[in-house]
C-alpha cells in the first residue's frame, strides 16, 4: 500500500512512463496497480513493480 502513496506521488496520471517494454501513459494510481494506456489499450502494471525495476519518465520521444 505504501507503494502507491510513493506512485502518486512520482508518476501522477498524466506522466508518460516505460517500464520494460510498456510504455505509455499513467491514468490511475491505485492500491495495488497502476493503470497505463498505451498505444494497444490499457495495462495495470503491479505497483511493486514501478517501485522495483528501472522507471523511464518524459517525452514519447525520450524514452526510447
Amino acid at each position: 500500500m505504501l507503494a502507491g502513496a510513493y506512485l502518486r506521488d512520482n508518476y501522477p496520471p498524466g506522466t508518460r512512463i516505460a517500464v520494460d517494454d510498456i510504455e505509455g501513459t499513467v491514468r490511475a494510481v491505485e492500491g495495488l496497480g497502476t493503470v497505463i494506456e498505451t498505444t494497444t489499450g490499457e495495462v495495470t502494471l503491479p505497483n511493486t513493480t514501478l517501485v522495483r525495476e528501472r522507471v523511464r519518465v518524459g517525452p514519447r520521444d525520450d524514452l526510447s
